[in-house]
């Protein structure tokens, strides 16, 4: 009902709207890599950060709110 009542291309564009805030402030921090360059990706980004293991990384940002996995 919820989807319906938004509707999906509102909801495909906000999605598209965060993915590309997320990405754009991805790469303007020092020691971040993006994998995968797709011009039409979905709300999902790939990056590494210098040599730290991606469950560090992880346990990191939840203590800021942030989940990933």
């Amino acid at each position: 009902d919820f989807i319906e009542q938004v509707g999906r291309p509102e909801i495909i564009n906000h999605e598209a709207k965060l993915t590309a805030q997320a990405l754009e402030t991805l790469q303007s921090l020092d020691g971040i890599r993006i994998v995968g360059t797709a011009k039409q990706r979905a709300g999902i980004i790939s990056f590494l950060y210098k040599n730290i293991h991606p469950h560090d990384i992880g346990t990191v940002l939840d203590t800021h709110g942030v989940a990933i996995r």
